[in-house]
């Protein structure tokens, strides 16, 4: 992913805590977000065990990790702390965030829900990327609905994490023609590159005091629960998925 060219990391030096997975798209806009000069200051990752006191304060829980083609190995290759919970109220995560200097939190194929006290009791913006043309197509697997109702036309939106999923304003939203015959891992990519020129340049605005949002339209808003096939469209594999009459 090549260098926005307006996008200078020493003069808009906000420090970025990414929530992710291992699994989607969270290791391509790590990947991405680290070759436009952004800095990360953490990334968070669901885990089994409570977020623990580790050396410095800090709810450290992942070893360095064996795969380097894993978002935590990709993290550890870049000295960045990773963070795992499984309670994203635990108080001392939010005590945290402030610590590591965190001036924005950004989602990116994190399986949970925000607790409030993350994203509105910081003094950080926090924003969710999404492989859909908010507010349609919200919910957990948003690129499966879209193959499956064979839409020709999609895009990735950026908005701001809201009481409700995926229904918060638009940051930034980009429309692109949706790629078909072709593998999840691809799609991540794409939905990555797409993401991330979004987030540069409104990371852009935002550090100059002129972004503007817009609220969804609730009335044009679809909703889609994780389908039970989305594990047969997560195998690389696989192809586009075909319509059950």
């Amino acid at each position: 992913m090549p260098l926005s060219a307006n996008y200078n990391s020493a003069a808009y030096p906000e420090r970025i805590v990414l929530f992710g997975s291992e699994g989607g798209f969270s290791r391509p806009v790590l990947e991405g977000l680290l070759s436009e000069g952004v800095s990360i200051a953490a990334v968070v990752m669901p885990g089994r065990a409570k977020i623990r006191d580790a050396i410095g304060g800090f709810p450290v829980a992942v070893e360095q990790a064996a795969r380097s083609s894993s978002l935590a190995g990709l993290a550890a290759a870049h000295d960045l702390p990773v963070l795992t919970a499984s309670d994203l109220s635990d108080h001392r995560l939010t005590e945290t965030l402030p610590e590591l200097g965190a001036d924005i939190l950004l989602v990116a194929c994190f399986p949970w829900k925000l607790p409030r006290t993350l994203w509105h009791e910081q003094r950080s913006a926090c924003w969710n990327l999404h492989p859909s043309l908010l507010p349609k197509y919200r919910g957990p697997a948003p690129l499966f609905w879209q193959l499956r109702y064979r839409e020709h036309n999609t895009g990735v939106t950026l908005h701001e994490v809201s009481e409700h999923i995926d229904a918060g304003d638009i940051v930034a939203q980009a429309s692109q023609a949706l790629p078909t015959d072709t593998s999840a891992a691809a799609l991540d990519e794409w939905v990555a590159d797409l993401g991330v020129d979004l987030f540069v340049k409104a990371l852009d605005r935002y550090r100059r005091d002129c972004l503007v949002t817009s609220p969804q339209n609730e009335a044009a808003a679809s909703y889609f629960p994780r389908p039970a096939q989305a594990l047969e469209f997560l195998d690389l594999k696989r192809k586009r998925p075909q319509i059950v009459e």
